[in-house]
């Protein structure tokens, strides 16, 4: 019974994650954030995200602990670097 419970809780998380991985512009947004720390209006500049779009994707990556917010720039953290990484080396396979 424990294990059905923790596979049902990993499927459950991994749902979460996919459905924000899978926004549009979150991938955007990651591979601008590779580059260097920007702030909001670069982001919104390079990536042509409208800025409701890029408030909730900031704001849940965020909250994900994928990206983190040091004053008034946006850049990636290590679990963010590692997404990123892991993202691409899927979309190698396809």
């Amino acid at each position: 019974m424990i294990t059905i419970q923790c596979q049902e809780w990993q499927y459950r998380k991994a749902e979460q994650v996919l459905k924000v991985f899978g926004r549009s512009y979150v991938y955007t947004l990651l591979k601008s954030l590779n580059k260097t720390p920007k702030r909001f209006s670069e982001l919104m500049r390079e990536t042509g995200v409208n800025p409701c779009i890029l408030s909730r994707n900031l704001k849940t990556l965020t909250e994900m602990e994928v990206i983190e917010k040091l004053g008034d720039l946006y850049t990636l953290t290590e679990k963010g670097r590692t997404s990123l990484e892991l993202v691409d080396e899927i979309l190698s396979i396809f």
